[in-house]
Order: structure tokens, then sequence, then C-alpha cells
């Protein structure tokens, strides 16, 4: 996973991100996000 900038990320998110704590925040969300998509494809493998 590519680490997101704080300009990078205020790009992505069209909103600036004022600490560091946001953007661990919002990593910490998109990780769980994929983490979830994984689990969910493992438990139900498509055909």
């Amino acid at each position: 996973m590519t680490r997101l900038s704080a300009d990078t990320h205020y790009r992505i998110v069209g909103r600036k991100v004022e600490t560091i704590e946001d953007i661990s925040a919002s990593m910490a969300n998109e990780i769980i996000t994929r983490n979830s998509e994984i689990l969910n494809e493992w438990h139900n493998p498509r055909a």
C-alpha cells in the first residue's frame, strides 16, 4: 500500500488534513476496509 502524503491526501479527499492523526486514522480505515474485502473473498470465493 502506498503511503499518502498530506498533499496527496488533500487531493484525494478534497479537504485539508490538519493533523497526522487524521492521516493515520484514514489510512487505518483503508487497511481495515481492504482486510475485510480480502476476508470476504476468502470466505466467499468467486466461482
